[in-house]
């Protein structure tokens, strides 16, 4: 599933084995109860709860959030289409920023080891989204 346009906000539930491409969403996007997806996502704010299995290629302005996740990688957004620097403008988030791989977990508060809920992902593991989502 594709969503372009510029959303002011986006919130995604009990979602299986799916891909979901997500253009610039101006404030934050929350997802809740998803396993076994991919999702690329330009925001202001990422929120993911209950979620276990799901790659996140992202770009987000502020840092995301996790909470009661299992198996989550994420990877920087790529994601284009034609029309995608106007959905920008539009929804005014800085493409210079991007914390990607900021990412807090609540149920893992140790500061001196990373959380065994989340990684990055790999370079090499990671897939081409390619213009229009192919």
């Amino acid at each position: 599933m594709q969503v372009r346009g510029g959303p002011s906000t986006l919130h995604v539930t009990e979602m299986r084995d799916s891909t979901l491409l997500v253009g610039p969403t101006a404030t934050s996007v929350f997802l809740e109860g998803c396993s076994g997806c991919l999702v690329a996502v330009s925001c202001q704010q990422m929120r993911i709860h209950s979620t276990s299995d799901t790659s996140v290629y992202l770009h987000t302005t502020a840092r995301a959030v996790i909470e009661d996740c299992n198996t989550m990688r994420f990877a920087p957004y790529t994601w284009t289409y034609p029309g995608i620097e106007q959905d920008y403008l539009s929804t005014g988030l800085d493409r210079a920023v991007n914390n990607w791989r900021q990412v807090g977990d609540f149920n893992w508060l140790a500061t001196d080891v990373p959380s065994p809920h989340w990684s990055l992902l790999e370079e090499g593991e990671r897939r081409s989204l390619g213009e229009g989502g192919s």
